[in-house]
């Protein structure tokens, strides 16, 4: 119920381009496509490598440990998600920032491409669930 509660919550909900009157949280990030195919070419990497933050601001830490230095905070731009390489905690990954630096920063602050989303329509004067995407084919 907390993860309903978090998607029911989010300022960031987006009209669905699929179902009129219906809004889906988290809202997809407004990019330009062409250059988010162009970054994916030039690294050789896949979609599902990259994320966005979910808000600015987020700490990136020298290692995956709550108590590490800050080296960095994030702001609104794709980061790619790398391998761990060294022990860290389970609640955070490792990325790598556009400007080639890398670090860690806690894992619920990262969302995926593609990502799972609760969509909502309005019923009267209630919001009702509407619908789930994600995970296989949309609901």
């Amino acid at each position: 119920m907390d993860l309903l509660a978090t998607y029911a919550n989010d300022p960031g909900a987006a009209p669905s381009p699929e179902h009129k009157g219906a809004y889906c949280s988290p809202g997809d990030p407004a990019y330009n496509a062409k250059e988010f195919d162009d970054l994916v070419d030039a690294t050789d990497t896949d979609p599902g490598d990259w994320g966005y933050p979910t808000s600015p601001g987020i700490e990136v830490r020298a290692d995956g440990a709550p108590g590490a230095p800050v080296i960095d905070k994030l702001g609104l731009y794709f980061v790619r998600v790398l391998p761990d390489t060294i022990a860290a905690a389970p609640s955070f990954i490792h990325i790598a920032m556009p400007s080639g630096k890398t670090g860690y920063v806690s894992i619920d602050s990262i969302a995926p491409m593609g990502n799972d989303q609760l969509c909502f329509v309005k019923e009267g004067t209630a919001w009702k669930i509407g619908g789930y995407s994600g995970g296989g084919e949309p609901q």
